[in-house]
């Protein structure tokens, strides 16, 4: 089972499509769990319709994801942003099928894209598109979602928390 980690903050317009989309994922059995750092919004509503764990926290995106993986039971953590959007049926089987075939303390993420309508903005996106794409050291974001094994996640620590935002 992999545990998936969303913290959230007054996501209402965008994490009902990503629950979509982790419920029509094939191959694998997930666990989410959506920790919301205090919306005031729909948000919250709509979560409890939802079916997942939902965890409330201080404000805190590494807050907030240390505490929904504190309280993962997979063997696998995966942590998405709520506007994260995946690209097939079966992303989460084949990344945990690649991460898991490798040895010793891995992580992997995805490529990032960013999904506007709005041609001037995507020209100027495209910048950090491209710069993920070339999966060296340094060019990894949280947007890009992470996974990692729970016992290699918490013996390099976890995250930072002592920022507001960022994990």
């Amino acid at each position: 089972m992999i545990s998936v980690v969303i913290p959230t903050l007054n996501e209402d317009s965008y994490i009902l499509g990503l629950l979509s989309q982790l419920t029509n994922q094939k191959g694998i059995k997930l666990e989410i769990i959506v920790v919301d750092g205090g919306s005031t919004n729909e948000a919250k509503k709509q979560l409890i319709d939802a079916n997942v764990k939902l965890i409330e926290s201080e404000t805190g995106r590494g807050a907030q994801m240390n505490k929904g993986a504190r309280a993962a039971l997979g063997d696998y953590l995966l942590f998405l942003h709520a506007d994260s959007k995946l690209t097939s049926d079966h992303q989460i089987s084949r990344a945990v099928t690649e991460v898991a075939s490798l040895s010793g303390k891995v992580a992997g993420h995805f490529k990032l894209s960013f999904d506007t309508a709005d041609k001037e903005l995507k020209k100027h996106l495209r910048y950090f598109e491209e710069k993920s794409w070339l999966n060296r050291a340094g060019t990894w974001n949280g947007d890009q979602g992470l996974l990692i094994s729970r016992t290699t996640f918490w013996e390099t620590g976890g995250f930072w928390e002592e920022l507001p935002f960022l994990e």
